[in-house]
C-alpha cells in the first residue's frame, strides 16, 4: 500500500482548515472551531452494516468533492442539517425549516468553495476538482479504500459538529 508523505498531507490538510476558516468568514460571518485532527485506519473502522432506512435517522448532509491530478481522491464536508439550514439562509437569505434543493445547491456551494479555496493555497500539484455530490447523510456512514488513510478535521460550527474528510491516495 503506498502512502502519501506526512509533508504532503499537512500542507493539504492546512490549505483546507484556512480555506474552511475563510469560507465561513467571508459568506456568512461565522467563525469555525478547531476541534481536532484524526488520520483513520480504514481497516480499523466498523464494518459496514445494513441500515433500516425506515427507522434511521440521519438528520446529516454531506458533500463531497473529487480531485484528479498530481493528487487524486476526495475531500468530504459533513454537516448538520441544521447547520446546513443556517448555513444556506446566512449565505442567500433563504429561510426554510427542511432540505429543499436551494439548500442542496448552497450545501455544494460550501464543498465547491472550501476545496477550491484550499487549491488556490497549495503550490506545485496540478488538481483539478470534479462536481460536488451532496448526499443527505453524515460521516458514519462514508467508507474509504483502503489504499488512503483518510483524516478527519473536525470542528464546531456554532452548536453543531462539522467534519472534513480529506482521503487522498
Amino acid at each position: 500500500m503506498s502512502t502519501l508523505c506526512d509533508t504532503t498531507e499537512a500542507t493539504v490538510t492546512d490549505a483546507i482548515d484556512a480555506s474552511l476558516r475563510e469560507t465561513f468568514a467571508m459568506m456568512v460571518g461565522d467563525e469555525v472551531e478547531f476541534v481536532q485532527k484524526t488520520t483513520l485506519d480504514p481497516s480499523l473502522r466498523s464494518p459496514l452494516t445494513t441500515v433500516d432506512l425506515d427507522n434511521a435517522v440521519d438528520r446529516q448532509m454531506t458533500v463531497v468533492v473529487g480531485l484528479s491530478g498530481d493528487l487524486q481522491g476526495s475531500v468530504s464536508v459533513c454537516l448538520d442539517q441544521a447547520a446546513a439550514l443556517d448555513w444556506t439562509e446566512k449565505l442567500i437569505d433563504h429561510q426554510t425549516e427542511q432540505v429543499d434543493q436551494i439548500v442542496v445547491d448552497a450545501i455544494g456551494e460550501l464543498g465547491n468553495m472550501t476545496v477550491g479555496g484550499a487549491k488556490s493555497r497549495v503550490d506545485g500539484f496540478s488538481l483539478k476538482l470534479g462536481l460536488p455530490s451532496v448526499l443527505l447523510t453524515g460521516h458514519q456512514h462514508l467508507a474509504f479504500p483502503t489504499q488512503c488513510r483518510p483524516i478527519e478535521m473536525q470542528y464546531r460550527y456554532q452548536s453543531w459538529d462539522l467534519r472534513v474528510f480529506v482521503a487522498l491516495v
